[in-house]
């Protein structure tokens, strides 16, 4: 986000030093930082539309979807702030004159001004006011987590009609000056980018080329009748082959009304095409999903995404809390499927809440029993038992160690804090940041 803000201004830059006088007035610093404030926007709605096609080389260029979609935020509420601004400069003057506070001046001649017949500039500047209020109640439903994800997932459609409205806004009213070309040219550029990922956003296309359909086979669902958790365990049979990497999630289409969710792939089985998922209710959907999935149900599957992937360093910790330890049991179906020659030393924790959350536990025995490399270590909060940091560091030598976790946002957060003042490297912490809003 930094390097964008800062390329935008470099470009920028020359617009003010080859057109800066000292007499240089109100409106003239309010039209200069008028195109700063839209280009720095604008750009960082081009970078959100293009980390939302999720296009596997920049997943990687991104170091996975979760960082991506993480990153796609930031550029959303960038975008927010930068646009505010921008707004502000544009009717200051309004206000400023409503005051008597100082007098019009001339209107700037645009681009649009030079087609006859067509005021494309009072266009530009209408259809720009208007997206800008669409984008404030866009950027709201996205953010405000008590909306749900059906709603979220339905307004968030609209996004590629906001930026194509956007280009139109923007390229329009451009400052087409030879002291502006390198600016112009790089807002051409995000809108032409930006205007592709719109289209295939607004045609459905994104994602389509991994999409692998199947039907569900089993079902088994689990319930905790101490915290009332519930899990459903579902397995599917696809018809094709995935693109799959222990660790990773997949969209899941049920068919049902519903968007596709993302979730962690609990086993995949390529030689049979057989895929298992664990999921938790945690939400409106889920909660339905447990209670009426069926066996012969089809599905379409989207994947696999992420970059969680099984670290290579000798020494390795694995601390997975609740539904958190999805991927580290995808992580250990994987090794046991591997030769077993191996230097690989697992220190494996599983945080979970009581006793009668057996059901991965049963899963971790089973599978951790064929690996002699690898140990369990399970921490029951209703036992007072609750892992820290200084629990982990007693089990591995933190210096030269990896360690991997997927869990709570804020418990991932204060874990890594305190490892990292205890001897691990920034570099050697691994997390999963699972949030797609």
């Amino acid at each position: 986000m930094k390097r964008i803000t800062s390329l935008i201004i470099l470009l920028w830059l020359p617009s003010v030093l080859l057109t800066w006088s000292s007499d240089a007035s109100y409106f003239y610093w309010r039209h200069q930082l008028t195109m700063l404030t839209g280009a720095i926007g604008f750009a960082y709605m081009a970078v959100a539309m293009l980390l939302a096609m999720r296009i596997p080389r920049v997943e990687e260029y991104v170091h996975g979807l979760d960082k991506g979609y993480a990153l796609h935020k930031q550029m959303g509420i960038g975008a927010l702030i930068t646009m505010i601004m921008h707004w502000v400069l544009i009717e200051s003057p309004k206000w400023l004159i409503s005051l008597g506070l100082m007098e019009g001046q001339q209107r700037r001649q645009r681009l649009g001004g030079l087609v006859e017949g067509i005021n494309w500039t009072h266009w530009a500047k209408a259809v720009g006011e208007y997206t800008f209020y669409i984008f404030i109640a866009f950027v709201a439903i996205s953010l405000i987590q008590a909306i749900s994800y059906r709603k979220f997932r339905f307004t968030h459609k609209i996004a590629g009609a906001i930026f194509l409205a956007g280009s139109f806004h923007g390229l329009l009213l451009l400052d087409y000056q030879w002291s502006s070309v390198g600016m112009n040219l790089a807002i051409w550029a995000a809108a032409i980018v930006g205007s592709i990922c719109a289209l295939v956003s607004l045609t459905g296309l994104i994602g389509r080329a991994r999409i692998v359909n199947g039907e569900v086979t089993d079902i088994e669902r689990v319930h905790d009748d101490v915290s009332q958790s519930r899990v459903l365990h579902v397995k599917m049979k696809l018809d094709g082959s995935m693109k799959y990497s222990a660790g990773q999630f997949a969209y899941v289409n049920f068919h049902d009304g519903e968007a596709p969710h993302p979730f962690s792939v609990l086993s995949y089985d390529t030689h049979n095409q057989e895929l298992e998922f664990a999921i938790k209710d945690l939400g409106d959907y889920t909660h339905e999903l447990y209670d009426n999935l069926s066996v012969g149900r089809k599905v379409a599957v989207e994947g696999g995404y992420g970059r969680f992937h099984i670290p290579k360093a000798s020494n390795q910790v694995w601390i997975g809390a609740g539904i958190g330890i999805v991927p580290f049991i995808a992580w250990l179906n994987q090794l046991v499927r591997m030769p077993h020659s191996t230097s690989r030393r697992i220190e494996l924790f599983y945080c979970r809440d009581n006793d009668d959350q057996t059901y991965f536990v049963k899963m971790l025995e089973k599978l951790v029993n064929k690996l002699p490399f690898v140990n369990l270590h399970i921490y029951t909060a209703s036992h007072n038992e609750f892992l820290c940091a200084d629990r982990v560091a007693q089990t591995v030598d933190l210096s030269d160690a990896s360690v991997s976790f997927c869990g709570p946002i804020n418990f991932g957060n204060i874990l890594k804090g305190k490892l990292l003042t205890l001897g691990l490297n920034k570099q050697n912490f691994h997390s999963e940041r699972f949030v797609m809003r």
